[in-house]
């Protein structure tokens, strides 16, 4: 009589599980301000889901409030944790001033066109390297990995001081680029981002989430 009266009571309670907290529609069992509804316990207004966060669910929301530069500083940009982070840099620092959740972008999956236009100060490069010709009020030449006798060297990413080419040579995704000349404060000695220098405060890295 005992085994079975302990059988009935573990009917009548929830199964807690590992999460959403689980019920029977017989006997719900739920605590107070829940309802048994599809065999979970949910708020009877809402019908939402309470099942408890779990720790995977707390660091995807840890890390989509940090800072994504290493000083702390910089601004996000799009919705997607990305972050335009100021800085000086000389060869090959210039992931150093990515937090170390962060990266420099590697394209613009994270980030839309109209966010790269949105940027109104400096420029941040990402580890896209590429060419463009001269002509940025009308450019016809973009080439993506490399650069030839027709184009200067250039790194993609976002914001002011450089040029956008046309949407259908854009590389990895970017439009925006910016040469690497002296006068814009970016030099480069190699085709990658460790081979990048910059001088000028106000331009930095495009830091995205690894």
């Amino acid at each position: 009589m005992r085994f079975a009266a302990f059988a009935v009571l573990l009917c009548a309670c929830f199964d807690p599980g590992p999460a959403p907290l689980l019920c029977s529609e017989a006997q719900p069992g739920c605590p107070d301000g829940l309802v048994c509804l599809g065999g979970m316990c949910k708020d009877s207004a809402s019908g939402a889901d309470m099942r408890p966060m779990g720790a995977m669910d707390m660091m995807i929301a840890d890390l989509s409030a940090m800072p994504g530069c290493a000083d702390g500083k910089g601004a996000p940009i799009g919705k997607n944790g990305c972050w335009t982070c100021p800085g000086t840099f000389t060869a090959p620092n210039a992931k150093t001033l990515c937090a170390l959740t962060h990266q420099p972008a590697l394209d613009s999956q994270l980030i839309t066109d109209a966010d790269c236009q949105a940027v109104l100060s400096g420029f941040f490069i990402s580890s896209v390297f590429g060419g463009t010709n001269s002509g940025y009020s009308d450019p016809k030449i973009a080439d993506c990995g490399f650069f030839t006798v027709n184009t200067l060297p250039a790194f993609f990413g976002c914001g002011v001081g450089g040029g956008n080419v046309l949407p259908s040579i854009a590389c990895k995704g970017f439009r925006s680029n910016i040469q690497c000349l002296t006068d814009n404060g970016i030099t480069c000695t190699g085709q990658k981002l460790d081979f990048a220098g910059n001088s000028k405060p106000n331009n930095g890295v495009l830091c995205c989430p690894k």
